[in-house]
């Protein structure tokens, strides 16, 4: 058992608390029970894991939507994409190829 020198001080009748943990001196008593344990004293009839699935109840019914937020702010501009229309080379060559598709008279 740990023992601390710091202890609960008394002022103006009331307990004296801080952010600290602190002890009261003396002998510790013995552990207590589990709250498992506590349960099957009460008439429990069961092992400690259904006891825990019996703590858990159905599922609550679903609260309210929220307020919709304000908009976020625009994001930059992203870099200008090449440009798709073709060179004149590339222009003069793909009629070339559509003119070779077509039929003559």
């Amino acid at each position: 058992m740990k023992t601390c020198s710091k202890e609960v001080r008394i002022l103006n009748n009331k307990p004296h608390y801080s952010k600290e943990p602190y002890f009261v001196s003396g002998s510790g008593g013995a552990d207590g029970k589990s709250a498992y344990e506590i349960a099957v004293d009460n008439g429990f009839d069961g092992t400690e894991e259904e006891w825990l699935e019996s703590l858990k109840g159905a599922d609550g019914k679903d609260g309210r939507d929220g307020v919709n937020g304000t908009d976020g702010t625009n994001g930059s501009d992203g870099v200008d994409g090449k440009d798709g229309f073709p060179s004149e080379e590339e222009w003069n060559a793909l009629v070339a190829r559509v003119e070779a598709l077509e039929p003559t008279e």
